[in-house]
């Protein structure tokens, strides 16, 4: 390594944050006389700080495009390829291949800018046909990875496929081979599984044998949250080739019996374990068993790992400073309920592991009596969070079971006991997923203040949660829009609020493009495409600027907010939040809250003054009026009253009907809040 490396590593590696290891001992004692230990680690990573690079990532998106992915099934795979390349950051590398019968390079391997719209078109154009050379497939993909110019970079295949190994080479044994032996030159590969009828032993060996994920999706809706947590976990990766090792007089390590994950069986020399990697926002958790020699002492766990960012060896040590107790006394110690706890839940994993094979051989009959089983399992936990979940996975498999459904029924217990297997829980995945969006919004931020910086002028993208200072470094124009509506004002009402300035609530029928405010709000789909409604006219009167700038976003979760420069719009700034359709997720009224909330927060950050939302979800998204307006004007009113500094808070509506529905919720909501003392109201019909 060059001198010039070195101290670029050194600098790196100072402001990292440490990996934090945690142990919970089963007992609060050794035994003296010899024994075992159960116990919990846990190690948690956070996040760099923003000015520390991360390494580009290297991505070979691998889509079946054979004859039974015609459907749902190729459009899911489009929709998650076009979720791919929207998270990316410039800098990265991707390549997109499809395969059948034949395999083809639809984009070889490609530096990403911020327009991306050549690699958008090739990956719409991928449809359905031939046989399914999956192994053909995969090694096209990893021939690009390994043709990118840049040493220093994350490098992954994810294959999507429905299908089996039916063309070129077939024989798992040796696909896992190379598979395996491409982690060694730095690829590693996940697997994602479309559907009931793909070859999930095949898929499954795949992944694990490459050091990836294994993933099954069902629905469209599944294959774009996977790839967010597959792209975030990526793009937050902090360490590999992760191992612990025990150290001290008579100390030895192995992984719990319940624990049948794939780095379970993997004990390495010198009495080290082989750990999943480090992720930062991402718990790494598993159970340990400690055993210890007759006069074991100073037990010392070490953490070892190839640091993802400064490309070297590095490690954390933990000491534990626990008493010594004879074989009696160890013995009366009680036991700590949080790894009886856990270690039943890895029982509970391994159960659905036991029903998934029993469920493959379609006997449902032995499938009823192994949930049963489970069931009984599950009651033994403690009331709490783990019992729940736990619970609400047993319906589903309960509903396939009824439904004498074998493949989905080995599906969903083999997904869940990964799950818990790998901590690779929804609860963990989301959380790590929010946290590193919210840490690619700021570098986004970042690279734009930069450029702008560079090219003398603002009106750069900006981008979801960074503070009001990121923020105004990324505008062009300082705050001082409060100017008139433009429409018929409906109502103007001055709202006191207690030990602050008043803030005034305008309903105004007319059109929010031309509304001259801080921040205008834009209800958007995931993807952010400006297609439609409000949301097209807003892309359309912003001109090309926006649509590059949301582009570069990529897509976000629904309830979430991001923002870019106003562009030609009036409005300084547009903060675009993520809005489902009616019927699409079962849970559309409070995701609509959230994209209230979402909105006003991001505004406060953003430091504006005054702020002009449209009847979100009213339109092109067909939310009952009713139920709509009621959503809105509970987050509004403590927006109004007792949160944020805002002084002008305008609703605009098309439609005059729709204005009307909005006043009487929105005075319906005032009433009830009894520190809205109002004054000066008034209803016009001129235009501002």
């Amino acid at each position: 390594m060059s001198n010039d490396a070195s101290q670029t590593s050194a600098a790196a590696a100072s402001a990292l944050p440490r990996p934090q290891i945690e142990l919970i001992a089963g007992k609060t004692a050794l035994p003296a006389d010899g024994g075992e230990l159960d116990a919990i680690l846990k190690v948690t990573v956070a996040f760099p700080p923003v000015a520390v690079d991360r390494k580009p990532l290297n991505l070979a998106l691998v889509i079946d495009r054979s004859g039974s992915m015609s459907g749902p099934p190729i459009e899911a795979a489009r929709t998650a390829a076009h979720t791919a390349v929207g998270m990316l950051l410039p800098g990265d590398w991707v390549s997109v291949v499809t395969f059948d019968s034949q395999v083809d390079t639809l984009v070889p391997l490609t530096k990403v800018e911020e327009d991306r719209q050549a690699i958008l078109d090739a990956i719409a154009g991928v449809g359905p046909r031939g046989s399914t050379d999956l192994y053909g497939g995969w090694a096209e993909g990893l021939s690009q990875l390994l043709s990118c110019p840049e040493a220093d970079v994350v490098s992954r295949v994810v294959i999507l496929s429905d299908g089996c190994a039916n063309q070129g080479v077939t024989d798992l044994r040796t696909i896992a081979s190379d598979v395996g032996q491409a982690v060694t030159h730095g690829v590693t590969t996940t697997t994602m599984g479309l559907a009931a009828h793909y070859d999930e032993n095949l898929l499954r060996t795949v992944a694990d044998a490459g050091n990836g994920n294994y993933v099954f999706l069902e629905g469209a809706e599944q294959v774009i949250e996977a790839f967010e947590h597959e792209l975030a976990g990526l793009g937050a990766l902090r360490g590999r080739n992760v191992t612990l090792a025990a150290s001290g007089q008579g100390v030895g390590i192995r992984r719990h019996a319940a624990d049948r994950s794939r780095s379970a069986a993997a004990v390495l020399a010198h009495q080290a374990l082989r750990l999943p990697d480090l992720i930062a926002g991402l718990p790494l958790e598993l159970a340990v068993v400690l055993t210890l020699a007759k006069g074991a002492a100073e037990p010392v766990l070490t953490l070892s790992w190839d640091d993802a960012i400064t490309r070297t060896r590095d490690e954390e040590h933990l000491q534990l400073q626990l008493p010594s107790l004879d074989a009696a006394a160890f013995a009366a110690l009680p036991s700590d309920q949080r790894v009886a706890e856990y270690t039943l839940a890895l029982e509970i994993a391994a159960a659905k592991l036991d029903l998934g094979e029993i469920a493959r051989t379609g006997d449902m009959l032995r499938a009823r009596q192994a949930l049963i089983a489970l069931r009984a399992l599950v009651d033994r936990l403690p009331a709490g969070h783990t019992q729940t979940q736990e619970r609400q996975e047993l319906a589903e498999l309960e509903h396939r079971i009824e439904r004498s459904d074998g493949a989905m029924t080995a599906r969903y217990s083999e997904k869940f006991a990964r799950a818990r297997l790998y901590g690779r829980t929804d609860d963990n995945l989301k959380s790590m997923a929010a946290r590193e969006a919210d840490h690619r919004s700021q570098k986004q931020a970042s690279i734009a203040a930069h450029k702008a910086r560079q090219a003398g002028a603002g009106g750069a993208l900006g981008a979801a949660s960074g503070d009001s200072g990121q923020a105004r470094a990324v505008g062009g124009r300082p705050f001082a829009r409060s100017a008139a509506p433009v429409g018929t004002v409906m109502l103007s009402e001055r709202i006191a609020r207690p030990g602050g300035k008043p803030v005034t609530l305008e309903l105004v029928q007319g059109d929010i493009t031309d509304q001259a405010v801080d921040v205008i709000v834009n209800s958007t789909n995931r993807g952010l495409f400006g297609s439609a409604g409000v949301d097209g006219a807003i892309h359309r009167r912003a001109g090309p600027g926006m649509t590059a700038a949301t582009q570069a976003i990529g897509n976000i979760g629904y309830g979430e907010a991001v923002f870019t420069s106003g562009y030609d719009l009036p409005a300084q700034y547009v903060v675009h939040v993520a809005t489902p359709a009616w019927g699409s997720t079962g849970r559309e009224l409070q995701l609509l809250a959230q994209c209230y909330e979402s909105a006003f927060a991001l505004a406060a950050r953003l430091g504006a003054r005054s702020l002009a939302f449209p009847a979100i979800g009213t339109g092109t998204y067909q939310y009952p009026l009713t139920q709509a307006l009621e959503v809105a004007a509970s987050v509004v009113t403590p927006w109004l009253t007792t949160k944020g500094e805002f002084e002008v808070v305008r609703f605009v509506v098309l439609d005059a009907a729709v204005g009307r529905a909005y006043l009487d919720a929105m005075r319906a909501a005032l009433r009830k809040e009894p520190s809205a003392a109002t004054s000066s109201a008034r209803r016009t019909s001129g235009t501002g």
